[in-house]
């Protein structure tokens, strides 16, 4: 439930910082991860129980068609071979229906309909994003440049650079906001060589905030520091375009020259000097941008080849953490590669702060991916360090422990139900809407705590989506924990946006009022009215359910 962002990142960011003597992290990784997003709901199977077949299955919401013997036989040969490679206590377990975290609409996902705009801003298509919507992801300020070397390139890179080059770079080093990278660029392109062009564009990327963001790619300097970029691009090595690449993703912006760029890294990704953390921002902006180009999709096969022959290179937690992330954007299904990444993420232990901990367990629950042992470990490290989650880690470790099942009923009684309330003001809506949503899905009973997230919420009915009265109203009427007073104000306003629900939505919330005994015509016909013009696309599941809310209440 696209960033929930731990603050804890900021205090690992001034340790490094400090000793890279290069300020280069931007602020705190926002991890509520949007924290609710829209998640069928789904049945998890172990392999005991059924084959891995979602290691490798069409997540598109419309069928496919149904496998000859001969292709049945295929898979179930490539199948046997991936699960018997597998360490023990790794599983693939097999979600029915949607796997997308908590808030995230069917309809939301422009990964697919977004393109590339050559010399235009990143913009996606809003034609069919009718609900705001956040997805826990790992933040942009946990990928930037390794601080034991220069953005531009390695120091011995300079070695053979004119002391006019030399000094250019540093003043560009020292910038403190675009403006001041601006000036510089201004004021020396003609002395701009590969290193620190790559240099400049870093800059920009991490100093440029949303509010002025615009007015950078606006800028005629900007664009002399493109023209200068793609002169120089058969220069650079692997650090400095995918330090390139970063910063263009940062800025939401791409040149004419952007599959170029991805064309080179495609051909250096592999180069000595291309360490682990390259790979990760690599993978972050990759995943960051839409597939628009057979370059990019190019890029993405190498870069998760090499990531997956260098496994045990990622020692470093925050590397490890941010390619375990973005494969989980990218929705990179590999059954093996996050066995491996489990593995190698339990050998670092207490190195993992408790946000990255939540990040890499929100990433094997987007995939349907568990591993016992690392679960087990991010249980007992939930315990013992506690007081080092913020509500955001607590709302995304509780989301993916009970979409996984490793929910653990002390654990959530005993430890996150404490965490909840001790900060329950501090939540979004969309938070505490994850919250209640994790509890009932996990089958742990707390009418106690519901009664507080109830009460919570019920002074910002009005900051409610569709996805939020779906969600709370489902997991109230699941956990059998009456609440009348949010489940009446949330009729109100369900009635006022029922035009904008998801088929999906409209099912859970028919169930939810009709279960929680909300028996209020005005409500069920406006929901019924938006089910009958969508009846097309309701799915079987849905409308059992639709049918099961309505019984309830006997409108039928």
């Amino acid at each position: 439930p696209d960033d929930p962002r731990p603050a804890d990142f900021s205090r690992r960011r001034q340790r490094r910082e400090e000793t890279a003597g290069d300020p280069q992290r931007p602020h705190s990784h926002s991890r509520a991860v949007g924290a609710a997003e829209e998640t069928a709901d789904p049945d998890v199977l172990s392999l005991e129980e059924a084959r891995p077949r979602s290691a490798h299955a069409d997540v598109s919401p419309s069928p496919s068609p149904a496998p000859g013997p001969s292709a049945i036989a295929a898979r179930d040969r490539r199948e046997t071979a991936v699960s018997s490679s597998l360490p023990e206590g790794f599983e693939c377990v097999e979600v029915k229906g949607d796997i997308r975290t908590p808030g995230e609409d069917l309809r939301n996902d422009v990964r697919g309909s977004r393109a590339i705009t050559h010399g235009s801003p990143f913009t996606p298509d809003t034609s069919t994003k009718t609900v705001q919507s956040e997805e826990i992801e790992i933040s942009p300020s946990m990928m930037t440049a390794d601080p034991t070397s220069s953005p531009g390139g390695p120091p011995e890179a300079w070695l053979n650079a004119s002391p006019a080059e030399v000094l250019v770079h540093q003043e560009l080093l020292k910038a403190r906001d675009s403006s001041s990278v601006l000036v510089a660029v201004g004021t020396n392109l003609l002395q701009l060589n590969h290193l620190s062009v790559a240099t400049a564009m870093h800059r920009l990327g991490r100093t440029a905030g949303a509010v002025n963001r615009l007015q950078v790619i606006q800028d005629n300097r900007f664009r002399d520091l493109l023209s200068r970029t793609d002169r120089l691009l058969p220069e650079m090595s692997v650090v400095g375009l995918s330090n390139v690449l970063w910063a263009l993703v940062k800025l939401q912006f791409s040149p004419v020259w952007l599959p170029r760029l991805i064309s080179e890294l495609h051909e250096k990704i592999k180069s000595p000097d291309c360490r682990s953390h390259h790979l990760s921002t690599v993978l972050y902006a990759l995943s960051r941008m839409p597939f628009a180009s057979k370059e990019a999709e190019a890029l993405r096969d190498e870069t998760v080849g090499a990531v997956k022959a260098r496994v045990l290179e990622f020692s470093e937690a925050l590397d490890l953490t941010c390619v375990v992330g973005a494969l989980a954007k990218l929705e990179v299904r590999d059954p093996e590669l996050f066995s491996l990444l489990a593995r190698q993420a339990t050998s670092l232990g207490n190195e993992l702060d408790m946000g990255e901990l939540a990040s890499i367990s929100w990433a094997f629950a987007r995939l349907a991916f568990t591993d016992r042992k690392l679960f087990e470990f991010t249980r007992k490290a939930l315990v013992r360090r506690a007081s080092e989650c913020s509500p955001k880690d607590v709302v995304q470790l509780a989301w993916s422990m009970a979409r996984l099942k490793e929910a653990d009923e002390e654990v959530f009684k005993y430890t996150i139900t404490p965490l909840v309330r001790a900060s329950i003001g501090e939540f979004e809506v969309r938070d505490l809407s994850t919250v209640a949503w994790a509890y009932s899905h996990a089958g742990i009973r707390d009418s106690d705590l519901f009664g507080d997230i109830g009460a919570a919420l019920l002074p910002r009915v009005r900051e409610f989506t569709p996805h939020d009265i779906a969600t709370v109203s489902l997991a109230f009427a699941d956990s059998r924990t009456p609440h009348k007073g949010i489940l009446s104000a949330l009729k109100r306003r369900a009635i006022e946006l029922a035009h904008t629900f998801s088929p999906l939505q409209l099912a859970k919330s028919v169930y939810g009022f009709g279960v929680s005994g909300i028996t209020d015509a005005k409500l069920f016909h406006a929901l019924c009215d938006q089910i009958l013009e969508r009846r097309a696309a309701v799915r079987p599941e849905n409308a059992v359910q639709i049918l099961a809310g309505l019984q309830e209440i006997e409108y039928l």
